[in-house]
């Protein structure tokens, strides 16, 4: 088999290379049943390797991709994923070895077994080889996430894009489309971990094309980044949305945010209205004008949060006036203490 190994390696003839190529496929095979992990590694990754000769490299990469293919296609390869799936940490790492070799030509599988498992470790152990596997991975789990791919398949799935994919957006959105909420409530989750622009684009879209849970969820992640870039949108649902909850969260969301005075310009006046219901304007829940005079406690450097918090001192929802009263007698401490 050594001997076989080095051939493979610097042979470069096509016709010859597919003769020993084919042998070779019966020495990996065997060497997988046998759990010899090392010298499966060696001849397979001896199918990918050529050293010049008179056929092109790509006719030489055909029939070691050729032979690859069935190899996997060999139920006796069965003990990989076995091995992946169940053995030590150290006969995992050996067995991973050989998949490695098997390059792009291993996605599938392995995608398979990623769905399949039902080990965190493992999963993770996955996710790790496929992002070594990139573009074809990320392909691949872009195809398999689809809106009848199970729930807890689909969850893996998006768990593994948030590490695979250079851009997991379009399966995240994928994941919000998908029919159950366990699965629209985990893409949001690793939305949110990635950060970034992703999670500003996958969150803004929850926000225009959500169910109602998934748009309360959207929001509580938004107030949690508290990236003013996501005013425009929150600012919109505030306003569309008749959900207590979503209320409730954007007016939160409004007051984690780091604003600045223009952004306050904006803001300012749709908490006003809300803590402040007059002419023409609709009374909201008590539980959505309390989280509005916290967000506008968050803002008293601006003149027109002061003063709708100034009207509210006496208003019959405890909760609220508590609120605008400490506030207020905060600010005039701050205030006395910066003239002093």
């Amino acid at each position: 088999l050594k001997r076989l190994v080095d051939a493979l390696e610097l042979e470069g003839d096509v016709t010859v290379f597919e003769q020993l190529a084919g042998c070779a496929r019966l020495g990996i095979v065997d060497q997988i049943a046998e759990g010899d992990w090392d010298m499966a590694s060696r001849l397979t990754r001896a199918l990918g390797r050529r050293r010049g000769g008179r056929a092109g490299p790509s006719d030489l990469a055909h029939v070691g991709r050729k032979e690859v293919e069935a190899i996997l296609a060999d139920p006796r390869t069965e003990r990989l994923f076995e091995t992946i799936e169940a053995g030590s940490q150290q006969e995992r790492r050996k067995a991973a070895r050989v998949l490695e070799a098997m390059g792009d030509a291993a996605v599938e599988r392995l995608v398979a077994a990623l769905t399949a498992t039902e080990r965190g470790r493992v999963e993770n152990f996955l996710i790790d080889m496929l992002a070594a596997l990139v573009p074809t991975s990320e392909t691949a789990l872009r195809k398999e996430l689809t809106p009848e791919t199970g729930a807890e398949a689909a969850v893996k799935l998006i768990r593994a894009s948030a590490v695979v994919c250079r851009d997991p957006a379009p399966v995240f959105i994928s994941g919000l489309s998908h029919s159950e909420q366990k699965v629209q409530s985990a893409t949001l989750s690793e939305a949110r971990k990635v950060g970034g622009k992703v999670a500003q684009q996958v969150l803004q879209w929850a926000l225009t094309h959500g169910s109602a849970q998934v748009r309360l969820e959207a929001v509580k992640h938004l107030g949690e980044m508290a990236r003013p870039e996501s005013m425009a949108g929150l600012i919109q649902l505030t306003q569309t949305t008749t959900l207590v909850e979503v209320q409730r969260e954007c007016c939160l969301a409004f007051g984690k945010m780091a604003l600045t005075r223009g952004h306050h310009d904006k803001i300012v006046p749709v908490l006003a209205g809300i803590l402040t219901p007059g002419f023409l304007r609709k009374d909201y829940h008590e539980d959505v004008r309390h989280a509005a005079a916290w967000a506008l406690s968050q803002m008293t450097e601006a003149d027109g949060a002061r003063r709708a918090l100034k009207k509210v001192t006496d208003d019959s929802n405890e909760r609220v006036a508590r609120v605008a009263r400490m506030t207020l007698d905060h600010r005039k401490s701050v205030d006395a203490r910066k003239k002093g």
